[in-house]
């Protein structure tokens, strides 16, 4: 039977107080995310709709045993009859959080057997309850971890024909009380991210911390565009029969916007999870560039100056009473960067040129031909407490995100 799509879902519980001024105190509900997986399947026979309508009946209110199909992976050697360890990649590992049991599958007509996991290393040998019983060629199974889980919702289905049809398994996974072994959290918990293959993920080498925040340093890959609004800072004050007034609590806005990352490797995956587990969904804050071309030099500057030429005119009306776009980041097309601290903006004498005077010294020369883009520097949480993992195979997924920018902290 064919499984059509999955999705992963990792939620937090954050509350959150707002005072009048837009501060924010927020505090972390949940020690560790609640865990949810939804997997579509499509029957185009009468035995596997038949097994897919009882399994559907038969446990809507037991605790399951199910495969983390999403972190399936073949290990490409031939494992021997009476071995009674395996050893994963070591991107494989992170996979096996809270897991006690792992699955040797073949396919659909074999099926799988499932182990309990003795022991995993922080090199990835995993130990066996027991020895296997056959020889598994290599390229001819895959292997699976296997979570405990209940349907999260009525289960429901469609039936196209008296021979096919389709369902989704919406299954929310159970911390596991039969873990025989420690997770080796010293080299591959939330605090250790893993080793790129592609340099290229993080091209601009933006520090992991700013201010003792950590850095979102996942550039969009623009393969789908980002949304955003500006959500006023205001009260509206209005009692619906004359006229109304705004109470401006700040004249900055604050400003929402939504990347969609497609992670081409499963260290992207496990990593991006690691950053969102270590915020906690939306409890802590961190910092991140625009990502946009927020300011064009009019003019080359030299290392040493504290005035910028700029071919916008107009950062002085929009810009000048903000509180926050105070920070801006050059991005250089030999993937370097540089801080601007900016003082306040106006224009030139002609009005030809905005100028925008810097409260520090430019540390290098800005050479227009050589930055790829001047953005400003904000500081953001996660917009809410959930990520959804959309998964096209093992290793390539799609997340989308939305930053939701912090002010007065």
């Amino acid at each position: 039977m064919a499984n059509n799509h999955i999705t992963e879902k990792i939620s937090f519980l954050t509350q959150i107080h707002t005072a009048w001024n837009g501060t924010e105190q927020r505090q972390a509900l949940r020690q560790f995310p609640r865990m949810y997986c939804s997997y579509d399947y499509s029957a185009m026979n009468l035995e596997q709709s038949q097994l897919l309508r009882m399994a559907l009946y038969h446990n809507q209110s037991t605790m399951v045993r199910f495969p983390l199909w999403q972190c399936a992976f073949n290990l490409g050697e031939k494992l021997y009859n009476r071995t009674t360890a395996i050893t994963i990649p070591n991107e494989m590992i992170w996979c096996f959080r809270n897991i006690s049991m792992i699955m040797i599958w073949c396919n659909d007509e074999i099926g799988g057997l499932v182990y309990t996991i003795k022991y995993l290393t922080s090199f990835g040998e995993i130990g066996l309850d027991a020895p296997l019983d056959r020889d598994y060629e290599a390229n001819s199974f895959s292997i699976i971890p296997v979570f405990y889980g209940v349907f999260e919702v009525n289960g429901s289905y469609t039936t196209h024909h008296n021979e096919i049809m389709e369902t989704t398994y919406n299954l929310e996974r159970i911390r596991d009380q039969n873990l025989k072994y420690m997770f080796p959290e010293e080299t591959h918990g939330i605090e250790h991210d893993e080793d790129f293959a592609d340099s290229s993920v993080f091209r601009f080498g933006l520090p992991e911390y700013y201010n003792d925040m950590e850095v979102w340093r996942y550039e969009p890959d623009w393969i789908e565009p980002a949304d955003g609004n500006y959500e006023k800072n205001t009260n509206r004050l209005d009692n619906d029969t004359g006229v109304f007034r705004f109470d401006v609590k700040s004249y900055d806005p604050i400003e929402n916007v939504e990347y969609v990352y497609t992670c081409m490797t499963r260290a992207t995956i496990n990593n991006i999870q690691r950053f969102f587990f270590r915020h906690k969904g939306a409890w802590k804050s961190f910092y991140a560039p625009t990502w946009s071309s927020d300011i064009e030099l009019a003019e080359n500057a030299d290392a040493g100056t504290m005035v910028l030429y700029t071919k916008n005119i107009w950062y002085w009306k929009y810009y000048q009473k903000s509180t926050i776009r105070k920070k801006a980041i050059v991005l250089f097309r030999d993937n370097t960067y540089t801080f601007l601290d900016i003082a306040g903006y106006t224009i030139n004498d002609d009005g030809e040129e905005g100028l925008i005077y810097l409260e520090t010294e430019c540390d290098r020369d800005l050479i227009k031909s050589e930055i790829l883009m001047i953005s400003f520097w904000v500081r953001y949480r996660f917009e809410n407490d959930d990520m959804n993992i959309d998964y096209e195979t093992n290793s390539v997924a799609r997340i989308a995100l939305t930053l939701k920018e912090v002010q007065n902290e």
